[in-house]
């Protein structure tokens, strides 16, 4: 049965297929999660990849960010104060960041402000905070973030009022949980 999309939809879904096809190539199993990061970075939004250790969500994204063909960072992890050493790079841009494992951020805090602060950016383009130690304004961002993590690490951040009030509602969760 053939469907009869407009043409514009008709190349969209041949390079959807074609992304999906390409990976499952050489990594089974593999496919769902490449289209779905490479539409998310399309969409300019904020994607939690949820996996346990081993699924292929650190290939994945680092296959992504090799292909992007706009600006792009790959952070372990950042607070807010952090978002002022970059703020050039964000500020008025198309970009793409990519934390590959949140657990590399160490800390607690840091970890809970890097889900925050790109899952905030993504959802309002901008982050406005002047404080008595910090002057921070980036504005006009248009990008996406990829960040993975295994799910004891999203148990914790889902318990915190934080995930409620600032993360929620302003990211898309993608569970992988297949071992390909």
């Amino acid at each position: 049965m053939k469907l009869n999309f407009p043409k514009q939809f008709e190349e969209d879904l041949e390079k959807s297929i074609k992304v999906y096809e390409e990976v499952e190539k050489t990594h089974k199993g593999l496919g769902k999660l490449a289209l779905f990061e490479v539409l998310s970075d399309i969409a300019n939004r904020c994607i939690l990849v949820v996996g346990c250790s081993g699924t292929g969500k650190s290939v994945i994204s680092n296959m992504l960010y090799e292909k992007i063909n706009r600006s792009k960072l790959k952070i372990d992890a950042i607070t807010v104060s952090g978002l002022r050493r970059i703020a050039k790079v964000l500020n008025f841009n198309t970009c793409t960041v990519v934390v590959d494992d949140l657990s590399k951020g160490q800390t607690e805090y840091s970890q809970i402000a890097t889900v925050s602060v790109f899952s905030s950016l993504c959802y309002s383009h901008e982050i406005t905070k002047f404080t008595g130690q910090l002057e921070l304004q980036i504005l006009g961002f248009h990008g996406s973030a990829i960040i993975n993590l295994q799910p004891l690490l999203l148990r914790k951040i889902a318990r915190l009022p934080e995930f409620e009030t600032d993360i929620k509602n302003k990211t898309i969760r993608y569970y992988h949980l297949h071992f390909p």
